[in-house]
């Protein structure tokens, strides 16, 4: 069975998102953002500054007003003219951001900058590295602090993606189309029952050898909103076959409700569930 390992992202690009949180989070290095963006000290007339920064969209105020101005390179000590605000390089700017979709920013005078942005929704973590997430389009962004705690499965790729996460390119290939198709698939089936989808491999699953394909699906009892007796905890990996799952799932679901009729154990069961043979299912339990 795969096995899985966390991977770090290339020092260089770990850092720059380092200094970009800590310059969103703490504020930190204010004054040298501030001395970058704003190099030249401008005369302004008072009529003509810009005091208010309002933000709207569906998810406004995820982003502070503070960290969108430090973006902007916008101080209350060095005035800003509004009549001669740059709102394609503003956009520009803000869309550096790898949580922000789409960004659109407009001049209300006499001094109001008004920013309408739209976030990218995570729909899984990307297990190959730490704090990071995938939305339906195949973009991969930090998840913490822009998002609040959620469970989310996680798909693991088993290689580098650190190109495109530096570029903020999206992800393509049939790997990440395969796995959320089944991330999609599976999210509603394991809303109804005592299930919660936790990991989705794709690492093997086209392999150059033929015989070494498969997907692997992590799936336990974890994150239900009501408590659990002993004998409906426990663990599952799923080898599917990439060119038959659908069936195999659909023999799994079935196959688990005879599981879940077991003795009660005081431990929870682990087991390895190799459905790739068509119509029988070799179990291994730990």
């Amino acid at each position: 069975m795969t096995a899985w390992l966390h991977k770090q992202l290339p020092l260089r690009v770990a850092l720059l998102w380092i200094v970009a949180s800590t310059f969103l989070i703490t504020g930190s290095g204010y004054s040298l953002f501030k001395k970058f963006l704003n190099p030249l000290t401008i005369t302004v007339s008072k009529d003509d500054r810009i005091l208010e920064i309002l933000q709207t969209g569906p998810q406004r105020d995820r982003l502070t007003v503070d960290q969108l101005a430090e973006i902007l390179g916008l101080a209350q000590d060095i005035p800003t003219s509004l009549q001669s605000f740059d709102l394609k390089k503003a956009e520009e700017a803000l869309l550096t951001l790898p949580v922000l979709k789409e960004v659109h920013v407009e001049k209300l005078f006499p001094h109001t900058l008004y920013i309408d942005y739209t976030m990218r929704e995570p729909v899984a973590f990307v297990y190959d590295y730490e704090n990071m997430a995938i939305d339906e389009a195949g973009y991969v962004f930090p998840f913490s602090p822009f998002y609040s705690p959620k469970m989310f499965p996680e798909i693991y790729f088993g290689k580098t993606l650190a190109k495109e996460i530096e570029q903020g390119k999206p992800l393509q290939g049939k790997e990440l189309d395969l796995a959320l198709h089944l991330v999609e698939l599976l999210q509603p089936i394991t809303m109804q029952e005592p299930l919660f989808l936790k990991r989705v491999d794709v690492s093997q699953a086209f392999h150059k050898s033929f015989g070494r394909q498969e997907i692997v699906i992590e799936i336990t009892h974890e994150a239900l909103a009501f408590p659990l007796t002993a004998s409906q905890k426990f663990l599952h990996y799923l080898r599917l076959s990439p060119q038959s799952y659908n069936q195999q799932l659909g023999n799994y679901f079935v196959l688990h409700k005879e599981l879940m009729l077991g003795a009660p154990s005081k431990q929870v069961p682990i087991r390895v569930i190799d459905l790739r043979m068509e119509g029988m299912a070799f179990i291994q339990e730990n």
